[in-house]
Order: C-alpha cells, then sequence, then structure tokens
C-alpha cells in the first residue's frame, strides 16, 4: 500500500477517534506498545483512543506481546482482548482496495495471558480463523467503493467482481478494571 494511503488510514483512525479534552480524567496508561520479539512495532501514548499499525512487507515477524504501562499512581488491573478482522478488499489490476471504514467481521473476543505487563500474542490469538463478513448488498459495495475514493454514487458492477472478504487482522481491546482504554489495531500488510 502507498504510504500516502498508509499515512491518510491512520490520520482517518485519529480524527475520528476522541482525543483528551480539558478536564477530562488523565488515562489511567502512559503507555501502549506493540512488540515482535524485540523490536517495537506501535507505541501509544495516552492522547488518543486509537492506535493503527500495518505490518511492512518486509516485517519479520508477527505481534508476540503488548505491554501496558501504567500512569504513576494509577492501580487497578488492565486486560487485553484480541479479536480477528476481516475487511472486505479489491484486487484491482494495480493497487488494491481495501475498504477497512466499511463494514468487518469480528471473532469473538479472546483474552491475552498476562505475565507481568506483557500480555502474551501466542500462535492461537495469530491463527485464529477469518470471521464471517457481515451481509451485504451488490449497492452498498458499490457505494463503499466510491466512498472509499471520496466519490459520490455508485461503482459500475465490473469495479466489485474481485471483491471479497480478506482476514485484515486483529484487533486488541485494552481494558482497565473493565472499561475500555485503548484500541490497538495490527493489519496486515493492504494493497500494492
Amino acid at each position: 500500500m502507498p504510504l500516502f494511503i498508509r499515512l491518510l488510514l491512520t490520520l482517518v483512525a485519529l480524527a475520528s477517534s476522541p482525543g483528551l479534552q480539558a478536564g477530562d480524567p488523565p488515562r489511567p496508561f502512559s503507555r501502549i506498545q506493540a512488540w515482535a520479539g524485540t523490536s517495537l512495532l506501535a507505541e501509544a501514548h495516552g492522547n488518543s483512543a486509537v492506535t493503527a499499525y500495518e505490518y511492512d512487507l518486509d516485517a519479520p515477524a508477527a505481534v508476540s506481546h503488548i505491554v501496558v504501562k501504567p500512569t504513576r499512581g494509577v492501580s487497578g488491573t488492565f486486560s487485553i482482548e484480541a479479536r480477528a478482522v476481516t475487511v472486505m478488499r479489491c484486487d484491482y489490476e494495480g493497487p488494491h482496495l481495501e475498504l477497512d471504514s466499511w463494514k468487518q467481521g469480528l471473532s469473538a473476543p479472546r483474552p491475552l495471558r498476562r505475565q507481568g505487563q506483557r500480555f502474551l500474542v501466542d500462535a492461537g490469538i495469530l491463527s485464529m480463523p477469518m470471521p464471517a463478513f457481515p451481509h451485504y448488498t451488490s449497492r452498498e459495495l458499490r457505494r463503499a467503493i466510491r466512498d472509499a475514493y471520496g466519490e459520490t454514487g455508485l461503482a459500475s458492477t465490473d469495479e466489485t467482481q474481485t471483491c471479497a472478504p480478506f482476514l485484515r487482522g486483529h484487533r486488541f481491546t485494552v481494558r482497565h478494571q473493565g472499561a475500555v482504554v485503548h484500541t490497538l489495531l495490527i493489519y496486515q500488510p493492504g494493497g500494492c
């Protein structure tokens, strides 16, 4: 996927995420980090609700663990659950199109095992089967394609011929004392 599109997806995710406002209580974490062995993949600070990361095509390893560093003085337990995410992908000649902001299929949540501040992403999490994609009509898909390009109207039916659901990656929901405090989106490489 071209760098411009990657940056745009991240900006869209950040813009749609509520940040901290004056008077809001501070987030209960100072940092959340996603690791692949000893390589840092993504890091979130307490200034947004969502962090998105897309693996590089040359990534040596998948996410192995997530570290939650509590804000000083914060007590209470953290937990993380993982869900596999399916999105619609259209394999056009040239760049591919992932409809990340359209419908998504989600697996049942699975808790990550905790070791201190580390939450382990084991092989069972990474090999979760692709969840079913929600029902959609041809018209909805045609509109979603146009929306993805910032256009109005409907795409042609020919443009939908190469579209099919695919396993996009995983959503990790971080909770503090049961309340959702952050979401990490760790996605497979996108289009060409």
